[in-house]
């Protein structure tokens, strides 16, 4: 799961784990719940998914002894590819100011509480740097050589 992938990559490999990962739909043929909870020696990595969540949750909470920071939704990327939307250097990966993470913590003794603006995402360059030596098709080159210009 691309959660897991982004947990490992911010947190690094826990000492343990535990995790409850199950099928919660009666037709499911596949894990559609998971609660999993990374432990590091100084801080605890809860991860959840599930398919039957109505109201959706901010995709980042991370809490800490002098702040919190909250994400209303991950990566935008993937939503603008499944849009028929081509990878650029431009403005790959921009999101709204809507799904900007919140701040609220403390610098100095002053109490500090605003908006984070995303950093762009750069499936661009993962698309130039791996897949095209793997692809091997004239068309799939040409594909990204377009979205570049």
């Amino acid at each position: 799961m691309h959660l897991i992938d982004q947990a490992l990559y911010l947190f690094g490999f826990p000492e343990a784990v535990f995790a409850d990962i199950r099928i919660t739909r009666d037709s499911s043929l596949v894990d559609d719940c998971i609660d999993i909870l990374l432990f590091y020696s100084t801080f605890r990595v809860r991860l959840k998914a599930g398919f039957f969540v109505r109201e959706a949750v901010p995709s980042y909470i991370i809490h800490g002894k002098i702040g919190s920071f909250l994400k209303p939704r991950g990566d935008v990327q993937e939503d603008d590819l499944k849009a028929g939307k081509l990878p650029n250097l431009v403005d790959w990966g921009k999101e709204s100011s809507e799904n900007e993470g919140v701040l609220h913590t403390q610098v100095d003794g002053k109490m500090l509480y605003g908006k984070v603006p995303t950093m762009l995402g750069n499936y661009y360059h993962f698309l130039m740097v791996c897949m095209i030596p793997f692809s091997g098709t004239m068309k799939s080159q040409s594909l990204l050589k377009k979205a570049s210009k």
